[in-house]
C-alpha cells in the first residue's frame, strides 16, 4: 500500500511537472508567434527602407568620389604650404639664435669695457696718492730738521752712559745680596738638622696617640657590638687586674666566639631587604593571580557567548536552508549536521534529500541538484544577514526549465532586500531581470555592450 501511495505521489509530481511544461510551452509558443509576426512586419519595413536607401547610397557614393578628389587636391596644397611654412620657421629660428648670440657677445664686451675703465680709474687714483706722498716727504726733509735730530741724538747718548753706570752699581749690589742669601740658607739647614730628631720624636708621639685612639675606638665598638654594660664590665675589672689577665680573658672570649662559627653581620639588613622583596613579589603574585582570574572569566564568558551565538546562527541557517530547499526542489528535505559535539571545533556536513530520492550527502547529487542546494544555502545565509549586493555567474546553467523558473521566482522574492547581478544565457532567467546588459561581437575580436531597460520597453509598448 505504501509503495502504491509513493508511486501515486510520484505520478502526481510528474503530472504536475508535465502540466507546468505544457503551460510554459503554450506561453512560449504564443510569445514566439507574436515575435514572429512582429519580426515579419519589421522585415517588410526593412525591405522598403532598403529599396529607398539603395538609391541614396548610390548618390552618396558619387558625392563621396567627388569629395575624395577634392580632398586629395587639398591635401597636396596643404603639404606644399606646410613644407614652405616649415622652411620659413627654421630660418626664423636660426635668425633668432644668431640674434641672441650677438646680444650675449655684446653684453660680454660691455662688461669687459666697464671693468677696464674701473681699473684705469683706480690706477689713476693710486698714482695721484703716491705723488702727493712724495711731495710731502720732499717738503718735510730740510737742513734745520737734520741739525735738531743730531742734537737730540747726542743727549740720548749721554743719558745712555749714565744709565749704564747705574746698571753696573745695581749688579754689584745684587751679587752682595746673593752672597748674604747663601750664608742665611746654610744657617737654616744647620738649624733644621738640629730640629729633625725632636720632630721625629713628636711625630712618634702623634702616631702613638693615634694608635691609642684607634684601639680605644675598636674596643668601644666591640663593647657596643657585644652589647656589654660598661658599668658591669668596670666592676669585673678591678685595680688589681693586670693587662695579662684582661688579655687572657679576651682570648677566652675570642675562642668562644670562634666556636660559634662565622657570623654574617649584614644578615639583619639582608633580612629586611628580603622581606621587602618578598612583600613586592607577593603583591605581584596577587596582581597576576587577579589578572589570570579575570582573563579566565573573560575567556569563559567569550566562549559561552560565542558558542550560544554560533548555535543560534547555525539553527537559524539550518531552518532557512530547509525552507529554501523545499521551495527550490518543490519538496524534499535538507539540513546541516555537526560532525562533533563541540561546535567551535567541529565541521559541518550538508545532507540533502530531493523528492523521490534517498537521504544522501551533497557530494552524491547531480550537477543541477548541487547547484540548487548551494543556492538554497546561499539564500539561507542571505536571509540571516542580508548583503546589499549578490553576484552570481551562470548559476542556472545546469538547471532545467522548471527548476530555473523556481530559481527565478526565489531571486525575485529575495531582490526586495538585495540587489542581484547575475550572468545568464537562460531566457527564463532573463525575463525576471529589470535591466539587461548584453555583450555581442559583431566583428571578430571586438566586443560591444548593448543595454536594454525592460521597464522602458514596456512603457513604449503600452504607448503604442
Amino acid at each position: 500500500m505504501k509503495d502504491a501511495l509513493n508511486e501515486l505521489h510520484q505520478k502526481e509530481i510528474e503530472v504536475e511537472k508535465i502540466q507546468q511544461s505544457i503551460a510554459y510551452a503554450n506561453e512560449k509558443h504564443s510569445n514566439i508567434t507574436r515575435e514572429q509576426n512582429e519580426l515579419q512586419a519589421k522585415l517588410t519595413q526593412i525591405e522598403i527602407d532598403k529599396t529607398s536607401k539603395s538609391s541614396l547610397i548610390q548618390n552618396l557614393e558619387g558625392d563621396l568620389l567627388r569629395f575624395l578628389e577634392k580632398r586629395t587636391a587639398a591635401e597636396e596644397i596643404k603639404k606644399n604650404h606646410e613644407f614652405e611654412y616649415e622652411s620659413a620657421r627654421k630660418q626664423v629660428n636660426e635668425a633668432e639664435i644668431q640674434l641672441q648670440e650677438s646680444h650675449f657677445n655684446l653684453k660680454i664686451i660691455d662688461n669687459k669695457i666697464g671693468e677696464l675703465n674701473n681699473r684705469v680709474t683706480l690706477l689713476s687714483e693710486d698714482n695721484n696718492s703716491l705723488n702727493n706722498k712724495k711731495n710731502l716727504a720732499k717738503a718735510s726733509i730740510n737742513t734745520e730738521q737734520i741739525d735738531t735730530l743730531q742734537a737730540s741724538l747726542r743727549e740720548k747718548l749721554t743719558v745712555k752712559d749714565g744709565r749704564e753706570k747705574v746698571l753696573i752699581a745695581s749688579r754689584d749690589n745684587l751679587a752682595q745680596k746673593e752672597t748674604d742669601l747663601r750664608e742665611s740658607e746654610q744657617k737654616r739647614l744647620q738649624t733644621e738638622q738640629a730640629v729633625h730628631p725632636i720632630r721625629d720624636k713628636l711625630e712618634q708621639s702623634r702616631l702613638n696617640e693615634q694608635e691609642s685612639k684607634l684601639l680605644f675606638e675598636q674596643f668601644q665598638n666591640e663593647i657596643n657590638e657585644s652589647q656589654l654594660d660598661e658599668v658591669i664590665l668596670s666592676e669585673s675589672i678591678t685595680d688589681k687586674t693586670t693587662v695579662k689577665e684582661v688579655q687572657e680573658f679576651c682570648n677566652k672570649l675570642q675562642e668562644e666566639i670562634n666556636l660559634l662559627g662565622p657570623v654574617n653581620l649584614a644578615a639583619i639588613h639582608e633580612l629586611t631587604s628580603e622581606k621587602e622583596r618578598k612583600g613586592y613579589l607577593d603583591s605581584q603574585v596577587e596582581d597576576l593571580t587577579s589578572a589570570s582570574n579575570t582573563l579566565e572569566d573573560a575567556i569563559k564568558r567569550i566562549d559561552k557567548e560565542t558558542r550560544d551565538r554560533l548555535i543560534a546562527t547555525f539553527n537559524e541557517v539550518n531552518k532557512n536552508f530547509t525552507e529554501f530547499f523545499k521551495v527550490l526542489f518543490n519538496g524534499g528535505q535538507a539540513k546541516l549536521e555537526l560532525l562533533g559535539e563541540e561546535i567551535l571545533d567541529t565541521g559541518i556536513q550538508v545532507t540533502a534529500q530531493p523528492p523521490g530520492k534517498k537521504n544522501t550527502t551533497i557530494s552524491q547529487l547531480s550537477g543541477g541538484e548541487k547547484a540548487l542546494t548551494a543556492t538554497a544555502l546561499v539564500f539561507a545565509l542571505f536571509k540571516l544577514n542580508p548583503a546589499p549586493f549578490c553576484l552570481m555567474d551562470e548559476v542556472d546553467a545546469p538547471l532545467d526549465d522548471s527548476n530555473t523558473l523556481r530559481f527565478a521566482n526565489m531571486v525575485t522574492e529575495m531582490s526586495k532586500n538585495t540587489q542581484f547581478l547575475y550572468v545568464s544565457h537562460n531566457k527564463i532567467a532573463m525575463e525576471m531581470a529589470q535591466q539587461l546588459i548584453g555583450v555581442t561581437m559583431q566583428e571578430s575580436g571586438v566586443s560591444r555592450i548593448v543595454e536594454v531597460s525592460l521597464e522602458e520597453v514596456e512603457k513604449m509598448e503600452l504607448a503604442n
